[in-house]
């Protein structure tokens, strides 16, 4: 429930940062 949005915020912002490099 809560679990899935939190992994999905988490790697959204791994791919944000990742992107940004």
């Amino acid at each position: 429930m809560c679990l899935d949005k939190e992994t999905r915020s988490s790697r959204s912002k791994t791919r944000n940062e990742s992107q940004e490099t």
